[in-house]
């Protein structure tokens, strides 16, 4: 697994469209010997873990966004305009003001003291790999996750980033027949770094309730007890 941080803390080059990720994603699955998982992403990892929903829903058993809006189904034209030099070199200038510039902490945390020392880094370089890959993905868009799967939304209320704020989130969950919208206060972009703790036990109670309702069901509407 030695692409594992293609897009993350390396200087390896990213895995170009969505559903590169999504076989990779497959792909660890099978190292690790699980058939199936619940699939939660964070900012571009929301248009990852949706790829991975829409190639291979047998292996997702439910979808958590935290933070994101999946990349949709773009153009042709978007990604041929994105790969002649003056346009990506345009898309690149917006794309890093926008999510990868010093200034976006104040945005993108409720208290930038919190945001982790990798990411401060990746932001202050004057060219980071990561800018490269998101816009390589953004570029080609990705398929629709599977309107069955009801995804939860957990959202940092005080995220305001471009096209990531609460009301972003609201329209997110309204265009979602049957998702699930829960905010975390006092919390941005991140919220499993800033308040970890309203993070897990959000996606836990979700997990958990599924996994109720999926539960056979015995006389007088009780789970059954092999259940």
């Amino acid at each position: 697994m030695r692409q594992a941080r293609r897009a993350g803390r390396t200087d390896a080059p990213g895995l170009g469209a969505l559903d590169a990720y999504a076989r990779w994603l497959e792909r660890l699955l099978d190292e690790l010997g699980f058939s199936s998982a619940w699939c939660v992403g964070n900012s571009f990892g929301v248009s990852v873990v949706s790829s991975f929903a829409s190639l291979f829903a047998a292996r997702c058993r439910g979808l958590v966004f935290v933070n994101g809006v999946p990349i949709p189904p773009l153009p042709r034209l978007v990604g041929w305009l994105g790969a002649r030099p003056l346009p990506r070199r345009m898309l690149r200038a917006l794309m890093r003001k926008q999510t990868y510039g010093p200034r976006v902490l104040s945005r993108a945390y409720a208290d930038p003291g919190r945001a982790p020392a990798a990411l401060r880094d990746v932001l202050e370089s004057a060219n980071p790999p990561q800018l490269e890959a998101v816009l390589d993905a953004a570029i080609h868009g990705g398929p629709r996750a599977p309107l069955s799967l009801n995804p939860l939304l957990v959202w940092g209320e005080a995220d305001q980033l471009l096209g990531n704020s609460a009301d972003d989130a609201k329209k997110l969950h309204a265009s979602l027949p049957g998702s699930h919208l829960t905010f975390i206060p006092a919390t941005g972009h991140m919220p499993q770094v800033e308040n970890p703790e309203a993070f897990v036990d959000a996606v836990s109670r979700f997990i958990e309730a599924r996994a109720t309702a999926a539960r056979p069901r015995g006389f007088g509407g009780q789970a059954s007890p092999g259940a």
